[in-house]
């Protein structure tokens, strides 16, 4: 009974998981070539959070039956992050026509709003050569980790450079030098000093 209670409990989950809505792209949407592009996605209810992974594909046609594949955007997103960022390849063919399919684990497909995109020649079937999603956090990190090399290198260059100074040896202190006297010197220095304060 419990097995079966369990069971029924974890298809509800999966129910739940794949009651998906893609809210971005919108209708109004335009996907210029060689931009980032947001995709974003929920569940119809929002008390209830998404997980597992999903496929993310871009399709086209007027016929939401009869759709075409044009690329796969990523094979194995995490649903609980609700948004992607899509850099839009340059070769992107124009269409009016352009729609998100996501398919869930369980192998359900939910589409967004048909959208406009691309350039130049219109869509007729040709390949578009695929993109890899752009995560401004990691392009944010990519920068501070240039950033924090360039200033290691300058501190290595600096550190480099104190290191080759010459050493310079500490001159000896005149109030602790010893000095050696010569008596016989000291006794003429006095003598003259004497003869010519006519005291001689």
């Amino acid at each position: 009974m419990k097995t079966i209670f369990a069971v029924i409990i974890s298809t509800l989950a999966v129910a739940v998981r794949s009651a998906l809505i893609i809210s971005q792209p919108l209708q109004s949407s335009n996907w210029k070539p060689a931009t980032t592009v947001p995709i974003t996605w929920m569940n119809s209810d929002r008390s209830q959070s998404l997980s597992g992974k999903i496929i993310m594909d871009l399709m086209e046609g007027k016929d939401s039956a009869n759709l075409n594949y044009v690329l796969t955007i990523t094979e194995s997103q995490d649903a609980s992050q609700k948004m992607l960022k899509y850099f839009v390849p340059s070769d992107l063919p124009s269409s009016k026509h352009y729609t998100i399919r996501i398919t869930s684990e369980s192998g359900d497909q939910f589409y967004s709003s048909i959208f406009t995109g691309g350039s130049g020649e219109a869509y007729n079937g040709q390949l578009v050569q695929q993109t890899s999603p752009v995560d401004s956090k990691d392009s944010s990190d990519a920068k501070d980790d240039n950033s924090q090399s360039i200033k290691n290198s300058k501190n290595l260059n600096r550190k480099n450079n104190y290191n080759d100074e010459p050493s310079k040896t500490p001159k000896p202190d005149k109030t602790t030098e010893s000095e050696s006297v010569n008596p016989f010197g000291l006794f003429m220095e006095i003598l003259g000093l004497l003869y010519r304060w006519n005291l001689l």
